[in-house]
């Protein structure tokens, strides 16, 4: 009977061990597992931050470019008013210069002109 009991002592020893190496193997595994999933969310943030930085930019540059066509619409606005005051402003301008001419020339003051 202690022969028996000796045998599954040494079978329960056995168990052990394997039972041990196994986890140990198991825990090896997770472990790397573990890395390669780490490793791999790495790598797929980085895609998704280039991939968003790139959509940044492309939205930015859409932007600037509805900017400055809005820009360029306002100066040609500016430019029309400009062009539309330019008679009139000519118009005062040579005027006042006539009538200063006209001052300088006869002593009479621009109100004082028949």
């Amino acid at each position: 009977m202690f022969a028996a009991l000796a045998d599954v002592e040494a079978e329960l020893e056995r168990l052990r061990e394997a039972g041990t190496v196994r986890a140990r193997q198991r825990h090896d595994e997770a472990v790397h597992r573990a890395e390669e999933i780490i490793a791999e969310a790495r790598r797929e943030a980085e895609t998704e931050r280039a991939a968003v930085a790139a959509r940044l930019r492309r939205q930015a540059d859409v932007e600037a470019a509805e900017a400055r066509m809005a820009a360029e619409e306002e100066a040609e606005r500016i430019r029309d008013r400009a062009l539309r005051r330019l008679p009139a402003l000519v118009t005062a301008v040579v005027e006042r210069v006539l009538a200063d001419l006209d001052e300088a020339v006869s002593g009479n003051e621009a109100g004082d002109r028949p």
